[in-house]
């Protein structure tokens, strides 16, 4: 059975010794001063025995799992693909952790076509966003910053203080490996960690924020901050690690609150208008003009209509579908970026 949505199972590690338990009962041993790390238990992990062409199905949609699309080039293969995005021409743009080459452009066919961003030095690649004009926004994890280049690979601006994480009560690099990230962080200035940051349709930034913050940050087109909310805690509207960020063409809010296993959606003010929970460790949320796709990283895919009403589901619980990041092109085909195992971006070709 999987734990009940809200008690995280983790392994943690103190010394050379190692146990399992769960968030609640970690919290309950008060080691949070300790550089305990604690990961998520990695399922069993379901390493890459499926068909080249696995086709999933549900409620009306089916996909073809296309394993091998991408043609990565040999410096970023076998690296964390953390981050993916799509064009309105259909080319796929992802963020890597591979050194030196945080962003990488490939066409609808699967073959690379470009780096940008090589003249920055990014600490921890995250999230990745392409907006209506072609403008690249990445978030930049470690280094506390969102970057934004042209479609010609000019950086244009830095949203962010480099290097500066704002304070949150948590303000070393380690991730969401750190017990304090569940039980002290506060919601603070940006950044501290961010995870990703998109533009509404009225031109207005939001970002998420992130591992070491609780906070969703409302920025106008020119990067002045407007609003921040959320804060620390599993009551509606407050948060655990704030994964990730959509803005629906309808201007909601989607915040991906991934250690509580659920999906908050929020007008663009920041006021709440309906928690999805029971989700398996929501990791990115996507759109087009017709449905909202949450990506689940222990094995599933949920697709919402615009009346936030459940369409389909594609995947179970431990299936191999491990989705970090998730995005849809203009044919309704999904691209997964996913961190383990040897394929790590995959094409669900919708049939």
């Amino acid at each position: 059975m999987r734990p009940e949505c809200g008690r995280l199972l983790v392994e943690y590690t103190l010394g050379d010794s190692g146990s399992t338990l769960d968030v609640e009962e970690i919290r309950m041993k008060g080691e949070n001063k300790h550089p305990i790390q604690i990961r998520a238990k990695e399922m069993s992990r379901r390493e890459n025995s499926f068909a080249s062409e696995e086709i999933y199905g549900s409620g009306g949609f089916s996909y073809r799992f296309l394993w091998d699309w991408a043609k990565l080039p040999p410096e970023i293969k076998g690296f964390e693909i953390c981050g993916v995005c799509c064009d309105k021409d259909g080319y796929v743009y992802i963020a890597t952790r591979a050194p030196g080459y945080p962003v990488a452009v490939f066409s609808p066919g699967g073959e690379w076509v470009r780096y940008i961003g090589q003249e920055v030095e990014t600490g921890s690649p995250h999230g990745i966003y392409i907006d209506e004009e072609f403008h690249i926004w990445l978030t930049d994890r470690d280094r506390h910053v969102a970057y934004e280049w042209d479609q010609d690979g000019r950086l244009l601006r830095m949203l962010g203080k480099y290097g500066c994480p704002s304070d949150t009560g948590v303000n070393d690099t380690v991730r969401d490996t750190r017990l304090i990230f569940y039980t002290e962080k506060r919601l603070g200035e940006p950044f501290n960690q961010p995870t990703r940051i998109v533009r509404a349709p009225n031109g207005d930034l939001y970002a998420s924020d992130g591992y070491a913050n609780t906070a969703v940050h409302h920025f106008s087109q020119e990067g002045k901050l407007l609003n921040s909310w959320g804060g620390l805690g599993t009551e509606p509207g407050k948060f655990g690690i704030v994964h990730s960020v959509w803005a629906d063409r309808l201007g909601r809010v989607w915040i991906a609150d991934r250690e509580f296993d659920r999906v908050q959606v929020f007008d663009g003010e920041g006021h709440l208008i309906k928690v999805i929970d029971n989700l398996l460790y929501p990791t990115d949320v996507t759109a087009d003009d017709h449905y909202i796709y949450i990506a689940e990283r222990e094995g599933r895919i949920s697709i919402y209509n615009y009346d936030l009403q459940l369409t389909a589901q594609i995947g179970y619980w431990l299936s191999s579908i491990i989705p970090h990041s998730m995005a849809v092109d203009h044919n309704g085909n999904l691209f997964l970026g996913q961190l383990w195992g040897n394929y790590n971006l995959v094409k669900l070709e919708r049939q």
